[in-house]
């Protein structure tokens, strides 16, 4: 359920505890209107809640959307310099062969 969809549901079951409460006071019968208006409150309470928690879920995957990113590129880096250390590496290897080779020629 989209944010907006709860906050309409919420402020509408709250502009429903006016009613109930002049409901009840004109039909005498007020203490049986207390549970149902108990009720209606935290209804909306617990989508206020899950209003909130759906924001800080989100907050959270854009958060871990990022690092997965930076992990992503950070990744990427060390397989370049892999890389490069492997293109060194035969460079050094070359050249020391090279250098073996001109030594047993002096």
């Amino acid at each position: 359920m989209g944010k907006f969809a709860l906050y309409t549901v919420g402020f509408a079951l709250l502009a429903c505890v006016p009613a109930i409460l002049l409901a009840g006071m004109f039909s005498g019968g007020g203490g049986d209107v207390a549970p149902f208006i108990l009720g209606v409150l935290a209804v909306g309470a617990v989508l206020a809640g899950v209003v909130c928690l759906k924001e800080r879920l989100d907050r959270m995957e854009e958060t871990l959307n990022t690092v997965s990113k930076t992990l992503r590129e950070v990744q990427a880096e060390l397989a370049t310099v892999k890389g490069r250390q492997e293109v060194a590496a035969i460079k050094l290897d070359t050249v020391g062969e090279k250098l073996d080779m001109s030594r047993k020629t002096d």
